[in-house]
């Protein structure tokens, strides 16, 4: 069913460790699970066999909700963020089994193992060394295909979703669905007179701020429609992102806001009630933005975590919504 690549003395060890488990989640699935036709899907830890036309996907990491819904393939399972399912994904999330917060860690595979799944998706970073140790063990439950992400590139993200579910042609119509309104937005921001001031993307937490720079999938959403992104303050160390990404952010201070900022601004929070304590504070009401009106709260999983077509729509929403434009 699989040909992974390089194996070792120690996966063999792991894989042996949950073959109790494995044998269970086989022994669970619905009669007939394992029948029909089959494709072969590459990946960076070798090849697996999948079902053509898989019925139980098991995600096992929130961000690929995104592209699975778009192309029309609803998860039996997904872990969930801290709150819950994304609201921006929709509706459909009702439907989805919850495997958990993946915030507090990889999902146990015992959890998915009790999904009956006939296909899991995993995800790889870059940075890491590839875990053939995961991939074994997920796929001693069902075939697995582990896809990378952390390397700031949504559309690639979303090629190898798609092509794990055998919608492909689903994916390059919402692409070119994408495309066509990033060129409709651009063309409409071109008018608009403040379009051309520099804007910032600023992600709070509790001890520090990051100014996020236009490395991310969100710079790039900007930098799509004609929008320019405020460079670093002199002397920002700039750091984060995977192998092969460029830096992402610098920290800062509440205090330097009101020089590292642009004059539009996009701010998120994953945590609760962080940006509304700061939107309290005096040196907030010292922040260019906020005093112009142009300062703006937006979803952190829509902005920080969505690694789909769902999210960058939601995107262009919020900047069409901030510079006065519509654009369908």
């Amino acid at each position: 069913m699989i040909r992974p690549a390089g194996r070792t003395g120690a996966v063999l060890a792991a894989l042996l460790a949950v073959l109790v488990l494995a044998g269970c989640a086989r022994d669970a699935r619905p009669a007939g699970a394992d029948v029909g036709a089959t494709r072969v899907v590459e990946h960076v830890m070798g090849s697996t066999e999948v079902p053509a036309e898989p019925q139980r996907v098991v995600l096992a990491f929130p961000a690929f909700l995104d592209t699975a819904l778009e192309v029309g393939v609803v998860p039996v399972a997904a872990p969930r963020s801290r709150s819950g399912f994304p609201a921006y994904l929709g509706s459909e999330t009702a439907q989805i089994a919850d495997l958990g917060a993946y915030d507090e860690g990889d999902i146990d595979p015992e959890r998915i193992g009790q999904q009956n799944p006939d296909l899991i998706l995993f995800n790889q970073s870059p940075d890491q060394e590839l875990d053939i140790a995961r991939y074994e063990q997920l796929n001693a439950i069902a075939p697995a295909v582990p896809i990378e992400t952390g390397q700031q590139n949504f559309r690639h993200v979303a090629e190898q979703v798609a092509e794990a579910l055998g919608r492909t042609d689903q994916l390059r119509e919402a692409a070119a669905r994408y495309e066509d309104r990033v060129e409709r937005v651009r063309e409409a921001l071109a008018a608009v007179p403040e379009a051309d001031l520099p804007v910032s993307l600023v992600r709070l937490r509790a001890d520090h701020v990051r100014v996020m720079t236009a490395n991310n999938d969100a710079g790039q959403v900007i930098a799509s429609v004609g929008l320019n992104h405020a460079p670093p303050i002199p002397g920002a160390e700039l750091t984060g992102g995977a192998a092969g990404t460029k830096h992402l952010f610098y920290e800062t201070s509440l205090e330097l806001l009101p020089e590292a900022l642009g004059d539009y601004v996009f701010a998120y929070s994953s945590e609760d009630d962080v940006l509304e304590s700061a939107t309290r504070l005096p040196v907030w009401q010292t922040i260019p933005a906020v005093q112009q009106g142009t300062m703006f709260e937006v979803d952190f999983e829509v902005w920080m975590r969505g690694q789909g077509y769902r999210a960058t729509h939601a995107m262009l929403d919020d900047l069409t919504s901030a510079y006065g434009v519509q654009v369908d």
